[in-house]
């Protein structure tokens, strides 16, 4: 769907995300919106990689984000 909303056809990737939403509903008999929440929080990240320049080398080092951000991470 990202691919569609990245082309400009937020019609067709909306009308496949409501498709999705019902075949959840249909066949887990629970809220698709609360679904569609435990997926985004299993996909949002605990770290992000920094780049810093030593020398004439760039090494990314790990440092922790804020819950904020994590789901601006996830949503990317």
């Amino acid at each position: 769907m990202g691919a569609l909303i990245s082309k400009g056809n937020k019609d067709r990737a909306f009308v496949k995300f409501l498709k999705v939403r019902q075949a959840l509903k249909e066949q887990e008999r629970q809220e698709p919106t609360l679904i569609f929440l435990v997926a985004m929080m299993n996909v949002t990240p605990d770290i992000i990689f920094s780049s810093v320049k030593l020398g004439g080398a760039s090494y990314g080092i790990p440092l922790p984000i804020s819950e904020s951000k994590r789901i601006v991470f996830s949503i990317k």
